[in-house]
């Protein structure tokens, strides 16, 4: 997030210095076009990490809910091992 910030405040700086400099008309639709590209850069950019960390926490819990099968599995075969001990 703090990238984005300093993309915005170069974006910006560039669109004054550009507007104060050049004295042209065409700077504030250069840094409107500069601000709408790093909003959508952004967007997608932020689209991406949640996806990302949706998968993430997907795998995580899938994982998870297997280790707790497995040790499961492994409990009820030694309770059963013991059962069958004491049987003896």
């Amino acid at each position: 997030m703090k990238v984005f910030a300093w993309f915005i405040f170069a974006l910006a700086a560039i669109g004054f210095a550009l507007s104060f400099l050049l004295d042209t008309r065409l700077a504030p639709v250069l840094g409107a076009i500069g601000l709408f590209l790093a909003m959508a850069w952004a967007t997608l950019r932020n689209r991406a990490a949640g996806k990302a960390n949706y998968e993430r926490a997907e795998r995580a819990a899938r994982e998870n809910r297997l280790e707790r099968e497995r040790k499961a599995e492994i409990a009820a075969r030694q309770e059963e091992r013991m059962k069958r001990g004491e049987a003896r």
